[in-house]
């Protein structure tokens, strides 16, 4: 892999094959277009030939540019400079040590400096200083300008017949200062966007290539040579000559106008030209800044004109992307092509929009058929490159934009997709600084300000990149993309508050439409933005806010791995929703692109907490996703300690190379516990292997293995059962998946899963002991199609699932009397299970939106059980023979068998909607039912959720579930919202014996929710949560008795917490819970016991983003009062809250 040093090496290089080549270079030139010359400051004299690209500027030379022309150029302090025509920059011939200067004679640059060295900019009548900014500066005859861009330029007078009257001043942001020789500096205020349209690129070749018919012909076919020679300036001088011009020269001067950013002159050249052409071409220059609503209505107008017009046709392409309606663009660049089958700009415009939109199959044939009419083109190599980028020819890539720069040098296209390579191949410093020349060759584009601001946010410049991201929202406040990347950024600084707001902003700007994706670059879409969205209300403890973004995430794109990983996330810690935790993970893990980033082993298994909401189950720091995705070795350390001698440590490390990625992971965890018997050591090891055959096709191969020994982590429910119980359990676990999407609206999965399980208990008491010994093997086999398109989304699947399960248990009972057989009267039970299940299911699932604010949804499960159980107990009881005397006891043993065959078929259909209302409020309801089945470790890639309500429930297996649900939703703004969830379940359990063949069992929860942000005058920004939960289940008297459970638990949570964010990354949480909790329970001889327990639980917390944003600490203390009463769960499956208080410290570092 080559070094961040390619850049330099390059620098170095060309100083050796350059005729100005200088011992200390002062700048490179990046690009050129017109007449441009390097003279000697002394002599001012040149060889009157325009100087070329990567050609070097030395210390004591000047450099002009002429008129209609523009260049830029590289200092070797690191600053990027922009010349517009009739310019004169000269490069002193000594520096002062520690600084750098330039001298502005005439004309207008554009700068943008990242030093932390002294660097100026001389002028007649000012001197500008500046550590590190955007800045425009502009020299006349009569004054000299300084507008700032971002940063701040401290600025001077420089008369030297006035020396008494120098003044200075600091401009910040939006500041010009105008200096005249007078005593005072003017200052104005001005708007950033408006000071670098001259700077605009734009490429004249698709208007050119229409004109060059009729009358002046010759002035046209010449004015497009000199265009495609990079002399804009020959070519109007050519077409301003012709005394005759005609509507086609007016065009043609107007597009090489634009050609060096001349908008004044091209409006005025097109005035009064009311063809298809002239209307096309303002609808290109209205979106190039960044007027999409304007040039939506101009390229209309230029269809209606003459429907046949290709510039028409690709102006309605681009302001249709313009406007965020990306199918849109691409069906009108399809209509090009057809109408146009020679046309080399229609068939660039439609790999664009291919690649933009996911099918880099198609992309590739149409650039395929744009190499065919053109091969050497700028625009075909340039969008070669992208393509070659996206099926991983790196190689082929970089070579193809290495030649777009060297025949086009001002396309910031080609600048982009080179960074972009370099990037992807781990030089981070050389490509972000092709990214620079991008900006630098086109300040005024908002979209390259965002990856700009990306590539600084992966350097772990957080303030250069939020600076980008601002800009970017100046240049087009309309596209939601710099607001995510904003709000990406702020969730990383530990901000959640700010990345709400920004995030927030970003939804509301484009509610109903994919983001923008950014040009030629697969991008963040509608459903990111939600989970990213998600993840913010996480942090600060939006419980609902999180499950709401989620499910819209999913209901955008139910193809999304990270609405599914959001999901998947939010569930842990939460032993209701553990089987739609687990598939939710497998579904995500199967849709999600090539990744660096490897997945923690603890992460992807089911059962393992024992407290809800806490415990090692929680992500770590490098969970959160960088912005690009580059070739190199990754990795993470986590590691956890606090109270009653726990610890846990995990350790993660990944490669990526070209389309290929592995990883690895190691996850230990142990505690001695809170009282005797609670102590636990998990042990898991992971790898995976993900291989991206092609773009639309890829592999993925995973193995874990997990190891858990355990006592008793739940209180027992009648206090004379306790004994010693010990708990062992092992899962070995193998995954094949394969996703291939056939084009951006539809795909499809296959997943195999295999497990091993392995469990044992013993329990013991001074009257009995028993144990048990479970082995298992299963095998699940799934497919799924999904379709998705704006309007209606279709789910369809299928799945086979063979279980095979041996298990025996044994029970012995003694005789507590003290007769005379007290040492041999004993009762055994040994009991031997073997289980065979089949499981087949298929399902259809719709969801259409009738109207932008009304969803239906239906769906339908078929599943069909087949089980077949054999059981053999072996009953050993003692009996007593008297004679002959002496009577002596004897050991019994009788053998019984059982056997059962059980086949069921059930239809599962499933109904509701959802409906916007429009103050910002939502209601849901849904009927459906569902059946439980014999899963590993409860993964399916089966939807887990109706309408964002679970039907993926930790049931007794081939349980059928009846389910009522209905959820309400209010936003009032971006600071306050609230909510209630609700919903029943009725559950028939299966018990499968000639009695009784099913038993009853309802459970019916609800949450009201308050959530809210808000600012205090210390100007650190809150949230609060309040909340009601109510959870209650009944069994019936036969459910009891089949799942030792009490017959009714009742459980009431109120919840409260605040979050504050501090300074400098600091984030402190506090948080008050009351857990009221009841259970009715009837033993086996008929008494009942009832407990009703109340406690108030109180936790506080404080995290900090480490420097760089390399990691995360936390410390806190939760159960603060020490509050050790064992409150469980409904199924008495986790604890409520740790029992105990417990101290705790966690860092997360990414290396």
């Amino acid at each position: 892999m080559r070094t961040s040093t390619a850049f330099v090496m390059l620098c170095t290089l060309t100083i050796h094959s350059v005729a100005t080549a200088c011992d200390e270079w002062a700048a490179m030139v990046v690009s050129v277009n017109g007449y441009v010359v390097v003279k000697d400051s002394q002599a001012l004299h040149s060889s009157g030939a325009t100087v070329q690209p990567d050609a070097l500027i030395c210390p004591g030379q000047q450099l002009e540019v002429g008129a209609d022309s523009r260049a830029a150029i590289y200092l070797s302090n690191n600053s990027f400079v922009r010349l517009d025509q009739n310019t004169v920059l000269s490069f002193p011939s000594t520096q002062q040590a520690g600084s750098f200067w330039v001298e502005l004679q005439q004309g207008v640059t554009h700068f943008i400096s990242r030093i932390t060295q002294r660097f100026g900019v001389k002028t007649p009548y000012a001197n500008a200083v500046v550590d590190g900014t955007e800045f425009l500066v502009t020299a006349t005859d009569s004054a000299s300008q300084v507008s700032v861009i971002e940063g701040q330029v401290t600025v001077a007078g420089t008369q030297v017949n006035q020396p008494e009257n120098h003044q200075q001043a600091t401009l910040s942001a939006g500041k010009k200062a105008i200096l005249s020789g007078k005593a005072d500096i003017d200052i104005i205020d001005i708007a950033t966007t408006e000071t670098v349209d001259w700077a605009v690129y734009f490429p004249p070749a698709m208007f050119m290539d229409r004109l060059q018919q009729g009358a002046n012909s010759e002035a046209l076919a010449a004015a497009a040579g000199h265009l495609d020679q990079n002399r804009p300036d020959l070519a109007i001088e050519t077409l301003k000559n012709l005394i005759n011009p005609g509507p086609r020269v007016n065009i043609a001067l107007a597009a090489s106008y634009l050609s060096v950013g001349n908008f004044s002159n091209a409006r005025d050249t097109l005035r009064g030209v009311d063809s298809a052409e002239a209307l096309a071409l303002q609808s290109m220059m209205s979106t190039v800044t960044n007027d999409p609503a304007q040039a939506l209505q101009q390229a209309q107008s230029a269809v209606r004109a003459d429907p046949q017009a290709l510039p028409a046709l690709l102006a309605l392409s681009y302001a249709r992307q313009a406007n965020l309606d990306l199918p849109a663009a691409h069906e009108v660049a399809r209509d090009a092509t057809q109408r146009h089958p020679q046309a080399v700009a229609a068939w660039i415009r439609l790999s664009e929009t291919q690649v933009a939109m996911g099918n880099i199959s198609a992309a590739s044939d149409s650039v395929a058929n744009a190499r065919r009419l053109d091969p050497a083109s700028a625009a075909t190599l340039v969008q070669s490159g992208y393509v070659d980028l996206f099926n991983h020819r790196y190689s082929a890539a970089e070579a193809r934009f290495r030649q777009a720069v060297a025949k086009s040098s001002e396309d910031p296209q080609a600048r982009l997709g080179l960074g972009l390579v370099l990037l992807r191949q781990g030089e981070l410093e050389a490509g972000r600084r092709q990214l620079e020349f991008a900006v630098s060759l086109d300040p005024a584009r908002s979209v390259l300000r965002s990856y700009l601001g990306r590539a600084y946010f992966e350097e772990k410049r957080d303030g250069d990149a939020a600076t980008q991201w601002e800009l970017a929202k100046q240049l087009d406040p309309q596209d939601p993309t710099a607001y995510f990347y904003e709000g990406v950024r702020k969730l990383y600084a530990n901000d959640p508050i700010g990345a709400i707001d920004e995030l927030e902003t970003s939804r509301h700007l484009n509610d109903e439409r994919a983001l923008y994706r950014s040009e030629t670059l697969l991008q963040s879409d509608a459903a990111s933005r939600s989970a990213a969205l998600a993840r913010a209300y996480d942090e600060v403890g939006y419980d609902q806010g999180v499950l709401l973004e989620g499910w819209n995430a999913l209901r955008e794109d139910p193809t999304n791995s990270e609405g599914h990983r959001l999901l998947a996330d939010k569930y842990r810690g939460n032993s209701r929703y553990d089987a739609a935790r687990a598939s939710e993970l497998l579904q995500s893990q199967l849709w999600q692109p090539l990744s660096a980033y490897p997945l923690q082993p603890q992460l992807a298994e089911t059962g393992i907490g024992f407290v809800e909401g806490a415990g090692p189950q929680q992500p770590g720091y490098n969970e959160y996703h960088s912005l690009f995705t580059q070739d190199g070795v990754y990795g993470a350390v986590n590691g956890f300690g606090g109270s009653d001698g726990t610890w846990a440590d995990d350790l993660v490390g990944s490669f990526l190379a070209g389309p290929i990625a592995v990883s690895l992971g190691q996850y230990h965890f142990e505690s001695d516990g809170w009282r005797e018997n609670a102590d636990q050591e998990q042990d898991i090891y992971s790898g995976f292997l993900q291989w991206q055959i092609t773009t639309q096709t890829d592999i993925q191969l995973e193995s874990r293995k997990m190891k858990w020994d355990h006592g008793s982590l739940v209180p027992e429910i009648d206090e004379q059962e306790l004994g010693a119980v010990r708990y062992e359990e092992d899962r070995e676990t193998s995954r094949v998946g394969i996703k291939h999407r056939f084009d951006s609206n539809s795909a499809l999965l296959v997943s195999y899963v295999k497990q091993d399980l392995g469990f044992s208990n013993q329990f013991e008491n001074d009257l009995s002991f028993s144990s048990s010994v479970r082995d298992g093997t299963a095998d699940v086999y799934e497919i799924q199609y999904a379709v998705v398109h704006d309007y209606i989304d279709i789910i369809v699947g299928a799945g086979k699932t063979k279980f095979l399960d041996n298990t025996d248990v044994f029970f012995g009972l003694d005789n507590p009397s003290g007769d005379l057989f007290a040492d041999q009267f004993d009762l055994q039970f040994d009991t031997s299970i073997e289980d065979k299940n089949d499981y087949r299911n298929a399902y259809f699932y719709i969801s259409a939106a009738q109207t932008s604010r009304l969803t239906w949804f239906f769906g339908l499960d078929y599943d069909k059980f087949e089980i077949d159980e054999y059981s053999v107990t072996a009953n050993t009881e003692p009996d007593v023979i008297l004679f002959p005397l002496p009577p002596v006891v004897i050991q019994v043993t009788s053998t019984t068998s059982n056997s059962l065959t059980e086949h069921r078929n059930q239809y599962s259909p499933k109904l509701g909607f959802d409906y916007d209302f429009e103050w910002d409020s939502n209601i849901r309801l849904a009927v459906f039912r569902s059946a439980t089945t014999t899963l590993t470790n409860n993964q399916t890639i089966k939807p887990t959720q109706i309408l964002g309500f679970n039907q993926s429930f930790v049931d007794e297996d081939f349980s059928d579930a009846k389910v009522l649900a209905l959820g309400f939703h209010q936003d009032i703004g971006h600071d306050f919202e609230y909510g209630i969830t609700a919903l029943r379940r009725l559950v028939d359990y299966p018990v499968w014996n000639s009695e009784n063949n099913s038993t009853d069992l309802k459970n019916e929860f609800s949450d009201v929710y308050f959530e809210s942000l808000a600012l205090n005058q210390l100007n650190s920004v809150g949230s609060f949560l309040f909340g009601f939960k109510w959870y209650e289940k009944r069994l019936s008297d036969s459910a009891q008795i089949a799942l030792n459970e009490p017959k009714h638990s009742e459980t009431y949570e109120i919840p409260f917490e605040v979050t504050l964010k501090g300074s400098n990354g600091w984030l402190f949480s506090f948080n008050q819970n009351f857990y009221r909790h009841q259970f009715n329970y009837e033993t086996p001889n008929q008494s009942d016991i009832k407990r009703i327990e109340s406690s108030w639980v109180t936790g506080v917390g404080v995290s900090k983003v480490l420097p760089g944003n390399y990691g995360k600490f936390r410390v806190g203390v939760e159960n603060l009062l020490d509050v050790e009463k064992e409150v469980s769960n409904l199924d008495r499956s986790r604890l409520m809250y740790y029992p105990s208080r417990f101290w705790f410290c966690a860092v997360n570092l990414t290396l």
